[in-house]
């Protein structure tokens, strides 16, 4: 069974914005080990699986609508 994407329905330009936005969170906990917040919802190391997986949503988003998909990838290893 099938589940709908979250993220169809916006515009390229969005979810590039959204792209952007949880790059930039998995970048940030990587280098700082610090939680990221977007749009009021906070994400720590233990979250990298989970931001991750948005971004996989969003990249689909972005190819359904003919845009270019971006590979990002970040070792997280929260002081192990």
């Amino acid at each position: 069974m099938a589940t709908s994407n979250p993220f169809s329905g916006f515009t390229l330009e969005e979810l590039n914005e959204f792209r952007a936005a949880y790059k930039q969170c998995l970048l940030d906990i990587a280098t700082t080990g610090q939680s990221y917040s977007i749009n009021g919802r906070s994400y720590t190391a233990a979250d990298t699986d989970k931001v991750t997986g948005i971004l996989k949503n969003i990249n689909d988003a972005i190819a359904t609508l003919g845009g270019a998909k971006s590979s990002f990838a970040v070792a997280v290893t929260n002081g192990r």
